[in-house]
């Protein structure tokens, strides 16, 4: 049953990654890089999803977990107020799945960021990265959580997803693909590396 959801779940994610992106609604909307070359002023950071989870979640019982859920906070409200945040719809396809009370609170600290579009250039870089690393499908939505913010022109790309994203021995292949597209790579860091100044 649980593995049939979460098939159910990536079916929709990966439906969501294959077509054209429209506007969103509310207050976030889908911008084109042009668009957000624009509106970025001060350093930019796009917000992977399980960085928003760690902010919403009730504080864990294990010591790690309630770390990462404190260091997350102290972000949130000390650092981020001094960048312009970014999220996707991969990412908010993402924080909209679980329970529904818990994906509500979710998606309601989303809103206030803007939403940035998935093209064709990021599509492309996104299943250049699965292929380069032998990736499976499964992490898919990871692979766009790296190829939006390098085809978006986003400073920083935050998250505790340490396996696929923030992963030190992938990192360098990644970036290799990236700048052999023509992007720069974002800094890949997690909440705690993000701490200092910008």
């Amino acid at each position: 049953m649980i593995r049939k959801k979460k098939d159910i779940q990536r079916q929709k994610i990966q439906a969501l990654l294959a077509e054209p992106v429209a506007s969103g609604g509310g207050q976030i909307s889908n911008l084109s890089p042009e668009a957000t070359s624009e509106v970025i002023m001060l350093k930019s950071v796009y917000i992977e999803s399980s960085v928003i989870s760690y902010r919403i979640a009730r504080l864990s019982r294990d010591v790690v977990v309630l770390a990462r859920q404190e260091i997350t906070a102290e972000w949130w409200d000390n650092v981020l107020p001094n960048l312009d945040g970014f999220v996707s719809p991969v990412v908010l396809e993402e924080i909209s799945l679980g329970d529904r009370d818990s994906a509500e609170r979710r998606l309601q600290i989303a809103e206030c960021f803007q939403s940035l579009e998935v093209n064709d250039s990021v599509r492309l870089l996104a299943e250049q990265i699965v292929a380069a690393l032998k990736l499976h499908d499964h992490v898919l939505p990871d692979a766009y959580h790296l190829a939006l913010p390098a085809v978006h022109g986003i400073d920083y790309l935050v998250t505790w997803n340490c396996k696929h994203i923030a992963n030190a021995f992938m990192i360098k292949r990644i970036e290799k693909i990236v700048v052999a597209n023509g992007y720069e790579m974002p800094v890949v860091c997690t909440p705690e590396e993000l701490m200092e100044e910008i």
